[in-house]
């Protein structure tokens, strides 16, 4: 059992993606309501983002052997994606979708088992709401900074380094979102590492530096909660900063961080079953295949909602217990399966 609330975490930011996606694709609820205002003030892919720069700097830190590290990374990502593709071809196939596709069919298999999953073909657009699973673009862009994360490891060996390359990262986001548009080379940026680099290089710097972490624990979470329900509110309504899903402000990112590592390691909360069973991943991966369904099949709302929660919940432990359980095998055994590793041990490890 973990002796952290990270797990957790990871699963209620899966949770607000699929309840926000639920709420705009289903109408369930007009976007100014303070439910949803709420709910998107905590927007999950940013967080996965920060986590993921917390855990994965640590995971490189520990063995900075290349080798156990992409055997790591790929068997957590690739395996649970490609079944959940599997799924996908299934559900199409049935509702009769894969007819006259051409050459595009293999183009967009090709895009979806490798790094471009953002890529939807036209001849799908006529199923659900014309992207038949629009939340992978965040996988590529999750890949994408594995490249970087060797690379930019170095600037972080040091306090200046690191806020150097922590502040123009949030130089690019700012630049990005203030002229982001409609043309091709936005929408190519858009689905890039560099414009999200700024929520990764913050989970770093709490990985990097230790007193960040120690003095996120020493303060009750409600209080960072406060904080940045108010730099959220501000950055919204006085500076015009848009916080979409995909964003936060320069202002807001560092106080969520200081929320998240906050709630992370101070009172441990006991989820049971899901404390062992980590299926956020499976809840991401599925939600928006059966969103779609729901759509295309014209299901009411309230059929809708309870097709896409049980359907998702289903696939996501199916894949935990078929897929990505079994696979942890290879992430514990990585350094054998690379032949050495890349990092001498210190007296202290060898003890």
């Amino acid at each position: 059992m973990h002796s952290n609330n990270i797990n957790l975490l990871r699963l209620l930011a899966a949770c607000q993606v699929v309840i926000s996606h639920a709420i705009g694709h289903f109408s369930i609820a007009p976007n100014d309501s303070l439910v949803v205002i709420f709910i998107r003030m905590f927007p999950g892919v940013p967080i996965f983002f920060l986590l993921s720069g917390f855990l994965i700097y640590n995971a490189w830190e520990r063995d900075r052997n290349i080798w156990s590290y992409w055997i790591n990374r790929v068997v957590r990502i690739f395996p649970a994606l490609w079944f959940s593709f599997g799924v996908t071809i299934a559900i199409l196939y049935f509702a009769g979708q894969l007819d006259g596709g051409g050459r595009e069919t293999g183009a967009w298999v090709a895009a979806q088992l490798t790094l471009l999953q953002f890529y939807n073909p036209e001849f799908l657009r006529d199923f659900g709401v014309g992207v038949v699973n629009g939340a992978l673009w965040s996988i590529s862009t999750e890949i994408q900074f594995y490249f970087v994360l060797p690379i930019m490891a170095i600037f972080f060996r040091n306090l200046n380094g690191a806020v150097i390359a922590t502040l123009s990262a949030f130089v690019i986001n700012f630049v990005f979102f203030r002229l982001e548009n409609d043309g091709v080379l936005s929408k190519v940026l858009g689905v890039s590492v560099f414009p999200y680099l700024s929520m990764f290089f913050i989970g770093i710097l709490f990985a990097r530096f230790n007193g960040l972490l120690k003095f996120s624990r020493s303060v009750n979470p409600f209080v960072f909660l406060v904080m940045y329900m108010a730099l959220y509110y501000l950055s919204s309504y006085f500076f015009g900063y848009n916080q979409s899903g995909r964003t936060l402000s320069f202002f807001a990112s560092p106080m969520l961080a200081f929320l998240i590592f906050s709630f992370s390691f101070r009172d441990k909360i006991d989820i049971g079953w899901l404390d062992r069973n980590d299926v956020s991943y499976g809840v991401y991966l599925y939600h928006m295949v059966y969103i779609n369904v729901a759509i295309f099949f014209e299901l009411s709302i309230f059929s809708s909602v309870v097709f896409v929660v049980m359907a998702t919940l289903a696939s996501a432990i199916v894949s935990w217990l078929l897929v990505e359980k079994p696979m942890l095998y290879f992430k514990r055994n990585s350094a054998m399966l690379a032949g050495y590793s890349g990092r001498k041990k210190t007296a202290a490890e060898l003890r």
